[in-house]
């Protein structure tokens, strides 16, 4: 498009799973691949993971289903928070809060490996496959409910330590093991933990990565309130091919727009939104 065939990168790992060659020390390296989960005391299987299960059901038929919304942060409400950590952790305090009950909390946030493996960064194509792992912060029902500050200092931490090539290798070496033995169940934390789910998809940029514009004819909307350029996205709307009622507690930071405004999207209890709204208003955002 536009004569810029040349700036299309080739697809790698279109055949075969990278992730098996990643899990490999890299060659001259120390590292000798039997570095150990950095997680493993942490690790909810056996009991612990049986009573998880039950306490999740029991959630799922007292507490029904959530609801899926957007929201949309302003720059002048994103002055007031910060960025980055700071979404996430006012996500985490704000589900949370709007949960009764005194229960720990663990933040599972997701980590695109492309960001972070050294050999794939240096890449000269794109990989289009799954490379997603998760990183985990346990708090405290004190901290995980107290100020937005420590809560994000927190999730800083734990990603910087669980986030090292060493350790991602290790994790991922932990789900390939889990996966041929048919058990796809690694989770983290406290059997009786309210979980709560991050994904940060600002680094990406996808509102400005896609752009139309040499296949526009003509111009739509001639508003003085437009904010894109003609071809370009204004927000974009994920969905999962299949809507299940255990998706739950959920927030995705799609990231910003051409004025530098938040876009996120929230599967959350009714309960939890009516706390969102509430803090949109103090804010001056809307859903």
């Amino acid at each position: 498009m536009a004569g810029r065939e040349s700036e299309v990168l080739p697809v790698l790992g279109a055949k075969d799973d990278m992730v098996y060659d990643i899990v490999e020390p890299p060659r001259g390296s120390e590292e000798t691949g039997q570095e150990e989960l950095h997680l493993a005391q942490k690790r909810t299987s056996g009991f612990k993971l049986v009573l998880f299960g039950l306490r999740f059901l029991w959630d799922l038929l007292w507490q029904g289903a959530c609801q899926s919304k957007s929201i949309f942060l302003p720059q002048e409400a994103i002055a007031k928070l910060i960025e980055g950590d700071v979404l996430a952790a006012w996500t985490t305090r704000l589900i949370a809060s709007s949960d009764p009950r005194q229960l720990p909390v663990t933040t599972l946030t997701t980590v695109n490996l492309r960001y972070r493996i050294k050999s794939l960064m240096q890449t000269t194509g794109v990989y289009t496959q799954n490379l997603a792992t998760a990183a985990y912060t346990f708090l405290s029902p004190i901290m995980a409910r107290g100020p937005i500050g420590p809560i994000a200092l927190a999730n800083r931490q734990h990603l910087k330590a669980q986030t090292t090539e060493p350790r991602l290798r290790a994790i991922m070496r932990t789900l390939i093991a889990e996966k041929e033995k048919k058990d796809t169940a690694l989770l983290f934390g406290e059997p009786n933990m309210l979980l709560v789910l991050v994904s940060n998809w600002t680094k990406a940029k996808i509102m400005q990565a896609a752009d139309f514009s040499p296949a526009v004819i003509r111009q739509g909307e001639e508003t003085e309130t437009r904010t894109n350029k003609p071809g370009t996205m204004v927000q974009l709307s994920p969905s999962t091919m299949k809507q299940s009622i255990v998706t739950r507690n959920v927030m995705v930071i799609k990231g910003k727009d051409h004025e530098g405004n938040y876009w996120l999207e929230g599967s959350l209890l009714p309960r939890t939104w009516v706390k969102v709204e509430e803090e949109l208003i103090a804010l001056g955002a809307k859903t």
